[in-house]
């Protein structure tokens, strides 16, 4: 139990029937210096936030205004998972990717600055979408090939087959070997690499270029499950939550962290373990980053705790006022280094830690008075019947 709690300065909340879950927020900068919180729900609903950082009169922060809901939009399918990226061609600006269970959908954002006291105006364009052959799973949106100034998307199936989008074309399908349920996946850019977990609970490295190979090899993947080399393998030998990956601009190398149901631990661009923590909770969900060159990892527990860590360290812990299921570190207007919290139920928070401690104070025991000859008579009459009972 930590003496610490979160503080929240902006926070609003989602309709009753709308879920959420790890893949449904992003934190991005869409053509923009600062960051914009989007959100995602399983019932369609795609929401752009810009949350309000202006203090009051009183010096506190205003909180949440209607005015911060830059776009609402709602799909006609349920939304798994949104992200961001240069995925027009020819057009350095940042648009939307929205994945649905049978399509991917790449929005731009659009914003006319307003003439009249109304406020300005915004909206989604639909730039192109793809149809899907197989349920969905995830994605991840990355410079696959080592392209310039231009993202490409990896969609993966339920069923382990990775779809590759360059931008307005699809290019391949590739089946995942060794392949049992669909986890997380990231990409690594310095060594132009995917990682993923196995269902023998292992830690696996695909290059792009060897996907790629195999792909134009072997045709189409849906009904033929080809053979794949690995770059690199780590036995992890637990269920993996999350994957992220983090660059060390000073060092010039890549960080690999895995978070487990046991243990949080992190690997280098080529596999070697790097730093390893045994985790005595069970966690829910993190967020890394790196200062100078050391990595920070934030983790939620099921305890509604939030705890940081400098490397193997833990450097600070908090509670919190409900259970996060995603958890992004946000730039926003005016405030750096934002903590953006999302539940499951669609309760979206901007928080920052409390150095200000909240103690709990134990209401007082009402203790009554003793009497002491009536508790002297009854000593006196217990001993008489102690007596009484060793005589016979």
């Amino acid at each position: 139990m930590s003496l610490f709690k979160i503080r929240q300065f902006w926070s609003t909340t989602s309709e009753d029937d709308e879920y959420f879950d790890h893949n449904s927020l992003l934190v991005a900068k869409i053509n923009s210096d600062f960051d914009y919180v989007v959100t995602g729900s399983q019932s369609g609903v795609l929401r752009i936030f810009c949350p309000n950082c202006e203090v009051s009169e009183n010096g506190t922060y205003a909180g949440f205004n209607p005015n911060d809901v830059i776009v609402e939009k709602i799909l006609d399918h349920p939304i798994l998972q949104v992200g961001s990226g240069r995925l027009v061609s020819g057009n350095s600006a940042t648009q939307l990717a929205v994945l649905h269970p049978k399509e991917l959908l790449v929005f731009s954002l659009i914003l006319k600055p307003g003439k009249t006291q109304h406020g300005n105006q915004s909206y989604l364009q639909l730039v192109y979408e793809h149809k899907l052959r197989k349920s969905s799973a995830n994605f991840v949106i990355g410079p696959f090939g080592e392209s310039q100034n231009r993202d490409f998307v990896c969609v993966q199936s339920l069923d382990g087959i990775l779809s590759f989008f360059e931008q307005e074309s699809q290019i391949s399908y590739v089946a995942l070997p060794d392949f049992l349920l669909p986890g997380p996946l990231c990409y690594v850019i310095k060594t132009d690499s995917f990682v993923t977990v196995s269902s023998s609970w292992e830690i696996v490295s695909y290059r792009y270029k060897t996907l790629a190979e195999v792909a134009e090899e072997s045709g189409d993947p849906i009904h033929l499950k080809q053979k794949i080399s690995t770059e690199w393998a780590y036995n992890f030998g637990e269920s993996v939550i999350d994957l992220q990956v983090i660059s060390d601009v000073i060092n010039k190398e890549a960080w690999i962290v895995v978070l487990g149901e046991k243990n949080l631990l992190c690997l280098s661009e080529n596999g070697r373990l790097k730093c390893m923590k045994k985790l005595d909770y069970s966690p829910i969900c993190m967020e890394t980053y790196v200062i100078d060159t050391n990595l920070f990892t934030l983790v939620t527990a099921e305890t509604n705790m939030l705890l940081v860590y400098e490397n193997t360290m833990l450097k600070w812990s908090a509670h919190l006022d409900f259970l996060p299921t995603a958890i992004h570190r946000a730039f926003l207007k005016g405030i750096r280094g934002t903590l953006v919290l999302l539940s499951d139920e669609g309760r979206l928070e901007c928080c920052y830690l409390g150095t200000e401690p909240s103690f709990f104070v134990a209401p007082p025991v009402s203790v009554p008075e003793i009497d002491f000859e009536k508790a002297e008579h009854e000593l006196l009459a217990l001993e008489t019947v102690i007596s009484k009972s060793n005589n016979n």
